[in-house]
């Protein structure tokens, strides 16, 4: 029988050592993008950080407006998929 020495592991490299890095705000999960493993827990702790200080904010900001400032400040490096884009927004 073969051990797992990634049990008990709750983060798992994918390919090549990337990982996908995510955030939440109001419910919802922003996709940041994928990383080296190292640096995505880096960009994860940032944008923890600067999402924390816009809960706190009056009005709260939109998630739109979240995604727009973290793009900004080069913590968000993907972009909308087709798909998951508002209905009101023309397609390209």
């Amino acid at each position: 029988m073969q051990m797992n020495s990634n049990r008990g592991n709750k983060r798992k490299l994918s390919n090549d050592g990337k990982r996908a890095a995510h955030v939440k705000f109001d419910g919802k999960t922003i996709a940041l993008g994928t990383f080296p493993d190292g640096d995505a827990d880096i960009v994860c702790k940032r944008a923890k950080v600067l999402t924390k200080s816009w809960r706190d904010m009056y009005p709260k900001p939109s998630v739109e407006w979240v995604k727009r400032s973290l793009e900004r400040s080069g913590i968000r490096l993907v972009n909308d998929r087709p798909g998951r884009q508002p209905a009101d927004r023309p397609p390209e």
